[in-house]
């Protein structure tokens, strides 16, 4: 009976809308993973730049709350020759879906996404939940919110940087 009410669980999480006897029916039991990575230019078999050398940091995140989807597996911060930054999703496509529109990203409950870079990734770091729009593409043409906690980050985003530094001299 258990895992019928769990199934049920699920099913309202993913509806987006959760039943008033179900507290957080997908309360996340494991803490965030965190990978750290770091790739050299990427170049096409043609010899044209496609992208620079770069470092990441990736969090694992597949609990549904009320604030959203879980973000699943995706990138949060990137560092190159530019300095890091915090991801952001991709906009709508204006010419697919009609309308334009930047994306919002916000840490616990305070938007975030007209902050400066630094002041982002600061927010991000000492935060506990992140939230980002994202686009769902055609022939849906509409935006979701999704989200991860932020246990971890701080030290990611700090192993990022570490590497970053020693990659880069390479």
């Amino acid at each position: 009976m258990a895992s019928v009410w769990r199934a049920v669980a699920v099913l309202f999480a993913i509806a987006g809308c959760t039943p008033s006897h179900v507290s957080d029916p997908m309360k996340q039991k494991a803490p965030d993973e965190w990978k750290v990575g770091c790739q050299p230019d990427q170049i096409d078999p043609y010899g044209k730049l496609i992208e620079r050398a770069k470092c990441w940091s990736m969090v694992s995140y597949f609990a549904s709350t009320a604030d959203g989807l879980p973000i699943g597996v995706a990138t949060i911060f990137e560092v190159n020759s530019s300095g890091a930054r915090l991801v952001r999703n991709l906009a709508v496509d204006e010419n697919v879906c009609g309308v334009g529109k930047t994306l919002r990203v916000s840490v616990d409950g305070k938007r975030i996404d007209q902050l400066s870079n630094s002041e982002q990734i600061s927010s991000v770091v000492n935060g506990s939940r992140l939230i980002r729009e994202k686009n769902r593409g055609w022939p849906y043409c509409n935006l979701y919110n999704e989200t991860t906690t932020l246990t971890g980050a701080s030290s990611a985003y700090s192993e990022m940087m570490r590497q970053w530094g020693a990659f880069s001299k390479q």
